[in-house]
């Protein structure tokens, strides 16, 4: 059971419905937190712009402060002027390997991009027009496209939930389509590492 703030507004996880069956879930309703989108999706009469910031005396988090810590640092501009990383284009495969891939040495790969459909096509208005209402992982859970930018836009979290979804390619085939993997990390079995890993690593991960 989830309380909406107010006991009008008890909400039951679906699978406590009757019958056990899932009812349809309404439409999203998306607000500034992923709190304030839950009540304004289940309960609209209430008013979320009214939900104030609470403020505890002598409260204490790590957890907390981390969050709105990467959310606030800024980024000085210092930081970004020195770039010592090696960039190359257009080097075979086996020159990759022998002198990256096998010392372990990072690099930048450049070009790899330039025949990709997806860098022309992939805006929003293209992929919300075509592909708004398809469900992808956000997180623990699924979400349309289109209602996923609305939220977005309003989201003024420390943690926003982020749209990755593995898979994404198998439910829009033809995103699939509109770019390829380069060349160093296809078609080789050693570079197959989550293939041939004992246990797979989490794809929100990676």
């Amino acid at each position: 059971m989830c309380w909406c703030l107010r006991p009008a507004c008890l909400v039951s996880a679906p699978s406590e419905r009757r019958g056990g069956k899932r009812p349809p879930l309404p439409p999203l309703a998306s607000a500034t937190a992923w709190k304030s989108t839950f009540i304004a999706t289940f309960c609209r009469s209430f008013d979320v712009s009214d939900l104030g910031v609470s403020s505890l005396r002598d409260f204490y988090s790590d957890y907390l402060f981390q969050s709105w810590l990467c959310a606030n640092l800024e980024m000085k501009p210092e930081w970004l002027e020195r770039d010592n990383m090696t960039r190359m284009k257009g080097i075979s495969v086996e020159e990759f390997v022998l002198n990256f891939e096998e010392p372990n040495k990072p690099m930048l790969l450049e070009g790899c991009l330039d025949n990709w459909v997806a860098c022309e096509k992939w805006d929003r208005n293209y992929l919300v027009q075509l592909y708004g209402d398809v469900r992808f992982a956000v997180g623990p859970v699924e979400m349309k496209l289109e209602e996923y930018f609305r939220y977005s836009d309003q989201a003024r979290e420390e943690r926003p939930l982020y749209l990755f979804d593995p898979k994404f390619a198998d439910k829009v085939p033809k995103l699939g389509l509109e770019y390829k993997v380069p060349v160093y990390f296809t078609g080789r079995e050693k570079l197959g590492l989550f293939s041939v890993h004992p246990t797979r690593p989490n794809p929100n991960r990676t």
